[in-house]
């Protein structure tokens, strides 16, 4: 192959990943964007410093610099899903009372799900307290991973077009390389053949 189709494959090459490159980056704005939206839309203000003394050390780390801010991005919806609702989520089973405020048996922590809960509280349905206890705190443990998925669901499309942008920049910096390449081509290297067929 002479040198002349090696331009021209890296003019074709480098245009086609240059134009995968700005869809890919298309994609991801897009995905951050529509992330960005729905969560302006539910309006939920992260925790402030004070709100989060009782989580522990690790939690409170993840969360510091969100403190008080909007959240508008997939790593503080994951923020607030795994170190502050799944937090609060757990301690609600280490602290159950009836509705006249009596303490009774924590939920083991093997158990703490919406199922688990579920199974604690048919196993207490001869007691009418407890078991309305252990069904209120079902309810509260559903309504806290439902909005934990949904949350982790955002950013795991945040996360999709963080790797679209990323990707579609390297497209389009090795395309556009490539394209330079094609066009210019190697004047050194005809120049010295050019010579030495001239000899």
């Amino acid at each position: 192959m002479n040198r002349s189709v090696y331009r021209n494959l890296l003019r074709i090459v480098g245009i086609v990943l240059a134009l995968v490159g700005v869809g890919a980056v298309i994609g991801g704005t897009f995905a951050h964007s529509s992330v960005t939206d729905q969560l302006q839309k539910e309006a939920i203000t992260m925790p402030t410093q004070d709100k989060v003394t009782s989580l522990p050390q690790e939690s409170q780390d993840a969360l510091e610099s969100f403190f008080g801010k909007e959240m508008t991005t997939g790593p503080a919806a994951k923020a607030f899903a795994d170190d502050y609702i799944w937090n609060h989520i757990q301690s609600s089973c280490t602290s159950v009372k009836t509705a006249d405020g009596t303490a009774i048996e924590a939920v083991p922590e093997d158990q703490c799900s919406f199922a688990g809960v579920g199974d604690v509280a048919t196993a207490n349905k001869s007691d009418d307290a407890k078991y309305t206890a252990y069904t209120a705190l079902r309810a509260t443990i559903f309504q806290g991973e439902s909005l934990r998925g949904m949350l982790l669901t955002a950013y795991a499309f945040w996360t999709v077009g963080t790797v679209a942008l990323v990707a579609g920049y390297a497209l389009i910096g090795i395309g556009a390389i490539m394209t330079i390449v094609g066009f210019a081509g190697f004047r050194g290297g005809n120049q010295k053949s050019g010579v030495q067929a001239a000899e």
